[in-house]
């Protein structure tokens, strides 16, 4: 089977949302529905297209069985890989053999249109701006700052959520066009005018690595030129059950510390981390 082997956390999480929730027929709609994740030369080209598509692929692996990656054009083919490996360490089980013929729901980060009969979801940033827009492409901008990029792969994963549990999930209706600045959550956009990746932190404190933290940790490791110290306070280690909703964590982290697997993520930040 492709489904994780946390899957009983993730059906525990989605009986909390879903209406007259049922456990076979959950996996039975999981197991009808293909989630395509499409890219072009910007995959390569673009820190922020980048970013989009590993949170993503992060959060797509933990729920999905079947995933199909898509490079649009042949620039695009070494970033398949890296993806590839991404969603492996989440789920080993994972099929990603499917061919876009089979795919029922597409997130396209790039600037071109896939030719595949599909619900189609065009996800891009410009630095802290995310956009979604379901008639046509959005690309990605040129800078390091991760949070439009990152906030652009939950939109978009929220909505393949949306796409393929429709008839379970009251008032779940999709977004059509998305603009929304992670600077002031406002829908006027903000690009550039202001470089998170400069900023010195001083000395502060991330208490919790849980969900929320990993997202945290997540952002800040994108972020090579943010300086300062930081505190990594967590007494636990990772369990298995909470692959289903920790974005950084895979198999290899299972019964690690999370400060552990935090500090190892930042390694290449020019933060100073005690954790």
């Amino acid at each position: 089977m492709a489904f994780a082997n946390f899957f009983n956390r993730t059906a525990t999480a989605a009986s909390q949302v879903l209406s007259g929730f049922d456990l076979p027929a959950f996996r039975g709609t999981l197991d009808e529905h293909v989630v395509g994740i499409a890219f072009d030369v910007e995959a390569i080209r673009s820190t922020e297209a980048a970013a989009t598509l590993d949170l993503l692929v992060r959060l797509v692996s933990r729920l999905h069985p079947s995933v199909c990656l898509i490079a649009l054009d042949h620039h695009a083919e070494s970033a398949r890989d890296s993806l590839t490996q991404v969603a492996l360490s989440i789920n080993p089980d994972i099929d990603l053999s499917r061919h876009s013929g089979e795919v029922t729901e597409c997130v396209v980060v790039g600037r071109s249109r896939p030719r595949i009969e599909a619900v189609m979801l065009f996800a891009g940033s410009d630095g802290w701006t995310a956009t979604l827009s379901r008639s046509g492409p959005q690309g990605s901008g040129p800078s390091r700052n991760p949070f439009g990029a990152g906030a652009a792969a939950c939109i978009a994963a929220a909505n393949v959520f949306r796409t393929v549990f429709a008839d379970r999930l009251p008032g779940g209706d999709l977004d059509l066009e998305v603009t929304l600045s992670l600077l002031d959550y406002g829908n006027r956009p903000h690009g550039r005018e202001f470089d998170p990746d400069t900023v010195d932190l001083g000395e502060a404190h991330l208490v919790g690595l849980g969900a929320i933290g990993n997202g945290a940790v997540w952002a800040l490791s994108r972020m090579p030129g943010l300086a300062g110290s930081l505190h990594l306070v967590d007494h636990e280690a990772v369990d298995l059950s909470n692959l289903q909703r920790y974005v950084i964590a895979d198999q290899a982290t299972v019964d690690v510390a999370k400060v552990t697997v935090a500090e190892r993520l930042l390694a290449d930040t020019s933060l100073t981390i005690f954790p």
